[in-house]
């Protein structure tokens, strides 16, 4: 396998699976060994499944490869979590209350940044958060939130400058996520596609 596809695979269980595993271990600990457990199951069944399927005729070597090393690195990455063998990524390192806007830095603020981490959409970096997944969402993600937060100024502009403070690659995302609210705003478009996802944190 590539090793640009071997890289994709591994961000992609730190932004979703070990992010969704470190929520329950800090939200809900009485029930993290049990979760672990869970998934380091269902990472054996699929890898089972896949050894079962590759020897039928006509299957497709290539995706049933992937699959078994998704799980493969999947069960080895929730191993590590639940023996303590955290990796960088997945340590979530205090954060400095005075690096972020108090509005950003609420209880309220601090909950719906934790949904958002479960839902792959974000993940620490240090001492900000690093947003994961489109930059037209990303704009979709600040418009919705500042609104659930009640942080827009007096003319309801989206506060762009208070999310820069927090999000490490706001800058790059910047541009792409004004137009994108713009589109969905001003020209009718449908919104950028994983608003679900952005809908689902601000309840």
């Amino acid at each position: 396998m590539p090793q640009d596809r071997q890289k994709a695979i591994r961000e992609g269980l730190q932004s979703q699976i070990v992010a969704q595993a470190v929520f329950v271990r800090d939200e809900q600990p009485t029930k993290f060994l049990a979760y672990i457990d869970e998934e380091i199951a269902k990472a054996d069944a699929s890898m089972l499944k896949m050894v079962q399927e590759s020897s039928q005729e006509g299957a497709e070597l290539g995706a049933i490869s992937e699959i078994y090393i998704w799980n493969k690195e999947r069960k080895k990455a929730l191993i590590k979590l639940r023996d303590g063998k955290r990796t960088e990524p997945e340590q979530t390192a205090p954060e400095p209350q005075q690096t972020k806007p108090e509005v950003l830095n609420n209880d309220k603020a601090k909950e719906l940044f934790k949904r958002a981490i479960s839902k792959g959409l974000i993940s620490t970096d240090g001492d900000k958060y690093k947003w994961n997944d489109t930059a037209s969402l990303y704009g979709y993600f600040v418009d919705k939130t500042s609104d659930f937060l009640n942080i827009r100024p007096s003319n309801n502009r989206v506060p762009w400058i208070k999310y820069k403070e927090i999000i490490s690659n706001h800058s790059e995302l910047l541009a792409t996520a004004k137009q994108a609210v713009n589109d969905y705003k001003n020209k009718e478009l449908n919104p950028p596609e994983g608003d679900d996802k952005v809908n689902d944190i601000c309840r």
